[in-house]
């Protein structure tokens, strides 16, 4: 369901409440139906980073919203992908800070530089 449906929905849920506030479904409703609208922004959040390569944000977000929802949309799909960019990046970035202290003259420096 899309952000903007769920939103009626809390919104519907909330009216419910104010009619009869001791009624624990409304209130179990109205708690499930404002997670909905998080996961569903966080997950845009996730999307939005993907397209800025932001891969660290990115991997971030989704995880947020696989522990949430295991199974919301393609998420799992989407943190394996960021989650292989960001090792991606982590791994390019020790190898040129590997090659650029050789550079530099320096042999060794514990488990850093092999």
């Amino acid at each position: 369901m899309r952000q903007e449906k769920w939103e009626e929905v809390v919104a519907v849920y909330q009216r419910l409440v104010g009619l009869d506030g001791e009624d624990k479904r409304w209130q179990d409703g109205l708690a499930r139906a404002q997670q909905e609208i998080q996961i569903a922004r966080r997950y845009a959040e996730g999307l939005g980073a993907m397209q800025q390569s932001k891969w660290a944000e990115a991997q971030r977000a989704f995880a947020d919203v696989v522990y949430a929802h295991p199974d919301y949309k393609d998420t799992p799909e989407r943190l394996v992908a960021v989650s292989r960019k960001v090792k991606i990046k982590r791994d390019t970035t020790r190898l040129w800070l590997v090659f650029l202290l050789r550079r530099l003259g320096f042999v060794a420096m514990g488990s850093l530089v092999t």
